[in-house]
């Protein structure tokens, strides 16, 4: 089944980001419902993401296994891999990207926090690149 790339209905309902992984577009909330409620209902009310905490997370976890889990590089644990897998084109497409720059920046200082030995691998995102 093919979902529209934004305007699903005709009311105007807007995909934008919601949730913890901040699910957006028809194309990614009509799969998500279809496997997490068996119907389309969050291409109808896509609030329901944001408001529903069980949504919000199922949400989470619907993308990161049916996007990024066997994406190339993120099972090799490249960070930039995962930037390029969720937002590709928007932060991957070209050297020295402040968005990917920033969210690396964020993510080191996370994982500085909490796994100080493990080393960033920036692999995967030209927005990382010569960093």
């Amino acid at each position: 089944m093919a979902f529209p790339n934004g305007s699903y209905d005709p009311n105007k309902t807007v995909y934008f980001g919601r949730g913890y992984l901040q699910l957006t577009w028809a194309y990614n909330y009509g799969p998500a419902s279809l496997d997490l409620l068996g119907n389309l209902d969050l291409l109808i009310h896509p609030e329901r993401v944001a408001n529903e905490p069980d949504l919000s997370w199922g949400t989470a976890f619907w993308y990161w296994k049916a996007k990024l889990h066997s994406a190339a590089g993120v099972t090799k644990g490249q960070f930039g891999a995962s930037i390029n897998a969720i937002n590709g084109d928007l932060e991957c497409s070209k050297v020295n990207n402040e968005s990917a720059k920033s969210r690396l920046e964020i993510y080191k200082k996370l994982l500085g926090k909490y796994a100080p030995t493990i080393k960033v691998d920036t692999a995967g995102c030209k927005g990382l690149e010569r960093l």
